[in-house]
């Protein structure tokens, strides 16, 4: 078999599923995220109920796909800290290191990391 004709695929399209979900989780938080100021404790909300059952919707998928390259660690560490978090707050600023666990402050930071490495790969 030629070069040419390798039927292993190359690990970015081996995390293409993982890639597009991770797309579709960060823009869905970020519309999480936006929406805090329009949730009022207490009260029925369909439109934020609906977003968070589709985040953990594609958590779970996110969960169950291997990843392959550092993007792909990255959509995976994207959703853990997003499942992690108990607060809207945090959620693109990460813990106060005075105020964390030991677990949030181990998450978010090898989020950083990744995030860094990626920067600079």
């Amino acid at each position: 078999m030629a070069d040419s004709e390798t039927t292993t695929p190359l690990p970015e399209n081996r995390d293409a599923e993982l890639l597009r979900l991770g797309r579709r989780h960060m823009a869905l938080m970020r519309v999480y995220a936006a929406s805090e100021d329009l949730f009022v404790e207490d009260a029925p909300d369909v439109a934020m109920d609906a977003i968070t059952a589709r985040l953990l919707e594609l958590e779970n998928r996110i969960a169950r796909l291997p990843a392959h390259t550092l993007p792909g660690i990255r959509v995976r560490l994207w959703a853990l800290w997003s499942l992690y978090r108990s607060e809207l707050s945090i959620l693109f600023t990460g813990p106060k290191p005075e105020d964390a666990s030991a677990e949030a402050l181990l998450i978010w930071g090898v989020l950083q990391d990744t995030e860094r490495l990626l920067a600079h790969a």
